[in-house]
């Protein structure tokens, strides 16, 4: 369209039509750190919630996503990235092709 004529590839849109081109938001390092065992613990609050589920669909992939997720904390922890069993590497392919809908 012509109102995007002038844009420039990979720019945010303008905002509010007034030809300010919006900043794209930047957290720091230490920002990072703060946040992120707050997200983690959000994350697994609910994942505990949903492993009590009534629908049986929820519980087990939120009880399959704490496995992987506990797994992968454990070979990052390490710094073994071959540290998990081959059947639970296996089991994490699959589901994220599942997920995707590829196989």
């Amino acid at each position: 369209s012509a109102d995007n004529a002038g844009a420039v590839a990979g720019a945010s849109p303008d905002v509010g039509g007034q030809g300010a081109v919006a900043k794209q938001p930047t957290m720091t390092p230490e920002e990072s750190l703060q946040v992120l065992p707050r997200l983690e613990a959000i994350v697994d609050h609910v994942s505990e919630l949903a492993s009590f589920d009534a629908v049986w669909d929820v519980r087990d992939t939120a009880r399959a996503l704490k496995k992987l997720r506990d797994a992968a904390k454990a070979s990052l922890s390490t710094g073994d990235a071959a540290a998990a069993s081959p059947g639970l590497t296996a089991l994490g392919a699959w589901y994220c092709k599942a997920c995707v809908g590829i196989g």
